[in-house]
């Protein structure tokens, strides 16, 4: 769910939550195969276990690596797919000192 989202559908999320309801939306079939394009190869299982719900624990097991691994793969994962926060490349203010921040897309 993105933060921009209105409050309500934040709070209807956190009852279905607490209610033990998953709610992954259908994603249409070139929008998967367009995001897909953009990961990894490396990246790829962790991917395929991530969408089939499987615990970091067990994906970890699975790939004989530690959770910690895991998890950094699968925030880098969900950072790519994420739409809308691209950086801009012509802003260059990132760790200028001056405590701006790149402007977001």
């Amino acid at each position: 769910m993105d933060k921009a989202e209105p409050v309500q559908h934040l709070l209807v999320a956190i009852r279905r939550g607490r209610a033990g309801q998953l709610g992954m939306p259908t994603v249409p079939q070139d929008a998967c195969e367009a995001a897909i394009a953009n990961v990894d190869d490396e990246d790829m299982p962790v991917l395929a276990m991530l969408l089939n719900r499987a615990p970091l624990e067990a994906i970890a097991h699975a790939l004989r690596t530690d959770q910690a691994g895991v998890s950094s793969r699968a925030q880098r994962i969900v950072r790519l797919l994420r739409p809308g926060l691209r950086i801009r490349p012509d802003d260059h203010n990132v760790g200028s000192g001056h405590g701006s921040r790149a402007r977001l897309s």
